[in-house]
């Protein structure tokens, strides 16, 4: 046994990757240097102290600190054992190894590491990698190496996270992770039941689904992620505060949850600056449903839900709702804050949102026939639009002591929700069955907010008196005062209270 209590510089080296005799060999870098390229692969180059050698296992051990470095990259750590018969080099506690991604660093951290030479293999235990722009954890990982030094392929198991700095977190009990020659993440996968986070000023988003498939840029940033088995968004938006009296609910600020489920589900995502990524646009297939439910103070909770078989929706600044387009069953329903269920399905649906961040009362309740409560601070609903094979029903909410009024049905082959002013516009052959009116025209307007409906062109109204029983509030249609002699005007159905 031979032991060394003063400092120790010691040169490993793969007996089989040796320099040939007489070839002149590059200048090594000290411990703790960055400059790692002139490092041959099979070397590491160890500065420790208090060192001891048992000549007849080959096993040298250290208790004191070791800096190292090599192709990887350098560090250092407290304790370490070197086994010169295999080459195996295990550093024991207080791993710090920094490595190199493209052009950028990365800061290694870990509770124990061992580095197989031969095989090119680091094991890593409870370890965390910081980078530009996030943060990598694994409770157990494997990292392999190129014989050049570049990393090849991460395997991690007992828990593995990728976290970004604005706030995005991805996790999974397992998962892998393939690199390109640069360090650069090229593919991923997680598995176990992956879990996804995003939190901001105004908006929380939590996701599940049991497996992710992840595409990275050349540049290593996330580009693309498929979720299938099952996956399901849950997200929650809370509006800015009015700086008015917040004893009234008007002034008082809206939340509003939306969850979205669908077998399947794609998401890309787009470069935001400095290293930032941000979602810009979401698939679902297999049968969607996204369902909502807006709430302002102790207001009573407004829900809606949108189904189709395919559903897209694509995002702008901050991830902010743009848009939504169900293709195939596409279906949207709500129950107004009266009472009011109101349904409509079609061959496609699109809904247009907005963004208002402004300040005080501006926003409006939307609770019209494809709207959702929305106003400023929230993905406010702008527009909405069914196509083909429309169908449309409102039933209103029963008044106590009142007798029911009859459900409305319509059938067009569009339908338009204009958030401004809140109008609904069927087209292409309308026709609406209220009551005991039965009326086709070439188009119909209906205002959400008076309940008065309008017929425009080739107008055909039959009255058959069977909605007497509904009341004052259902009375026979009457001329309106339009300079179109086909306009007609139906009032009164008293949607609106």
């Amino acid at each position: 046994m031979a032991t060394a209590q003063g400092p120790v510089e010691m040169l490993l080296t793969r007996p089989a990757a040796a320099p040939a005799a007489g070839a002149k060999r590059k200048n090594l870098p000290a411990a703790g240097a960055g400059s790692s390229s002139q490092v041959y692969s099979s070397q590491i180059h160890v500065k420790t102290s208090g060192l001891t050698f048992d000549r007849n296992s080959g096993m040298v051990k250290t208790a004191q600190r070791v800096d190292f470095s090599m192709t990887q990259g350098y560090g250092s750590a407290m304790g370490a054992q070197y086994d010169s018969e295999s080459g195996h080099l295990t550093l024991e506690q207080a791993v710090e190894l920094t490595t190199y991604r493209g052009g950028d660093t990365v800061a290694i951290h870990a509770q124990h590491a061992e580095i197989d030479r031969t095989t090119q293999l680091c094991l890593l235990r409870a370890a965390t990698a910081d980078y530009r722009g996030g943060q990598a954890g694994a409770a157990q990982a494997k990292l392999l190496f190129r014989t050049e030094g570049s990393a090849q392929r991460l395997d991690t198991t007992g828990g593995f996270t990728l976290a970004t700095a604005t706030g995005g977190r991805l996790a999974a009990p397992m998962g892998w992770i393939e690199f390109d020659e640069h360090n650069q993440p090229r593919h991923g996968h997680m598995e176990g039941g992956v879990t996804m986070d995003s939190v901001n000023a105004l908006r929380t988003v939590h996701g599940t689904s049991p497996t992710a498939e992840l595409e990275f840029t050349a540049a290593g940033q996330l580009r693309h992620a498929h979720l299938e088995r099952g996956v399901a968004i849950d997200s929650q938006e809370t509006g800015p505060e009015t700086h008015q009296d917040t004893s009234h609910e008007a002034n008082a600020p809206l939340h509003l949850n939306r969850t979205w489920r669908s077998p399947a589900a794609d998401m890309d995502f787009r470069n935001a600056g400095q290293g930032r990524v941000e979602l810009e646009a979401m698939k679902g297939t297999g049968g969607v449903a996204i369902t909502s439910e807006s709430r302002r103070g102790n207001e009573a909770a407004v829900p809606s839900k949108m189904t189709a078989d395919e559903m897209t929706g694509a995002f702008g600044p901050d991830s902010a709702l743009r848009s939504m387009t169900g293709v195939g069953h596409a279906g949207i329903e709500q129950t107004t804050a009266t009472g009011a269920r109101q349904t409509g399905s079609g061959d496609r649906l699109q809904v247009e949102f907005t963004q208002n961040r402004e300040q005080g009362n501006k926003g409006t309740r939307e609770q019209g026939s494809m709207g959702e409560a929305a106003t400023s601070g929230v993905s406010e609903v702008q527009s909405a639009e069914l196509d083909g094979h429309v169908v449309l029903f409102e039933q209103a909410a029963a008044k106590t002591g009142a007798q029911p009024q009859p459900a409305m049905h319509a059938r067009a082959g569009k339908a338009v929700y204009e958030g401004t002013g809140e109008w609904l516009h069927l087209t292409l052959s309308p026709r609406v069955e209220d009551g005991g009116l039965e009326l086709t025209a070439d188009k119909v307007d209906v205002s959400e907010q008076t309940g008065d409906a309008f017929a425009h062109g080739n107008v055909k109204a039959t009255w058959t008196n069977q909605g007497a029983t509904a009341g004052k509030a259902h009375r026979a249609p009457k001329l309106g005062r339009s300079r179109d002699k086909a306009t007609w005007l139906w009032a009164g159905r008293g949607r609106r209270t």
